[in-house]
């Protein structure tokens, strides 16, 4: 959680924010060689066997994002919130204070 970019997830209204996390030996480099975006609605950051994914939500359909995921089996998709939701339930699990 804290390698989220800064701003990633503050206009919900427009965006959808996904994370992409990478199971298994997949790397991010095997990923970016095939990630294709389209200007203006899709941004991608890359992380450590993690991306964050920033799309217009109204223009979901033109993303190339999906296309990679369906692609790759090793890949697993949550939206912000429940990455968020699912990092305080481990937290709380392990009565870590973050």
């Amino acid at each position: 959680m804290d390698g989220i970019p800064n701003g990633f997830g503050e206009n919900n209204s427009k965006y959808k924010y996904d994370i992409l996390f990478l199971v298994g030996s997949l790397t991010t480099e095997e990923i970016m060689r095939e990630i294709k975006t389209i200007e203006g609605n899709d941004k991608i950051y890359e992380g450590k066997k993690v991306f964050y994914v920033k799309r217009i939500t109204e223009k979901l359909t033109g993303s190339y994002i999906s296309q990679i995921v369906n692609k790759w089996q090793n890949i697993t998709v949550r939206n912000l919130k429940t990455t968020r939701k699912i990092y305080e339930l481990m937290l709380e699990r392990n009565n870590i204070k973050h």
